[in-house]
């Protein structure tokens, strides 16, 4: 029976210090981490904002190499993309640009997404073809990195 009792103790202990060790560790962690600034973001059209159909612009903000490439996508409800013409303009002022937003109906999401060479080749070759059609889910997953999403929304049809 004592040896029994001797085992749980040392067992229980055990138990307190890992679970010591582990609030401790997050605390710790949690005092450490640095808020960075993100390095894209969205500052216009701002998040929920009520957008006509027709022409708009989006801007914002990045901390990027002015020779990354990042083209901007709008989702629409159905989870449907949008291949947005021309690429985003990084400044050297960290600061972005693209003035040339086509927004339809159903519109809920503006992507901005981060591509290498060989797809910022292939999204110009779509442009010069004037493919802006429909890109699924799938497809557009293998495109590249999503820097940044705002939500807005266009009136149904």
């Amino acid at each position: 029976m004592r040896r029994t009792r001797a085992i749980f103790c040392l067992a229980s202990g055990f138990v307190a210090l890992a679970v010591a060790m582990f609030l401790v560790a997050g605390w710790v962690r949690a005092e450490d981490v640095k808020a960075s600034p993100p390095k894209f973001s969205i500052t216009f059209p701002a998040e929920d904002a009520k957008l006509p159909v027709g022409k708009t612009s989006a801007k914002g903000t990045h901390e990027l190499s002015p020779d990354t490439h990042v083209w901007l996508f709008l989702r629409d409800a159905f989870g449907g993309y949008y291949l947005q013409s021309p690429p985003v303009e990084l400044r050297k002022d960290k600061k972005w640009t693209q003035d040339n937003l086509t927004l339809g109906t159903n519109i809920r999401e503006i992507v901005a997404v981060e591509v290498n060479d060989k797809v910022h080749k292939d999204l110009s070759e779509r442009v010069e073809k004037g493919n802006f059609g429909k890109i699924d889910a799938e497809t557009f997953k293998k495109f590249g990195e999503v820097l940044a999403r705002v939500s807005i929304a266009t009136p149904d049809k």
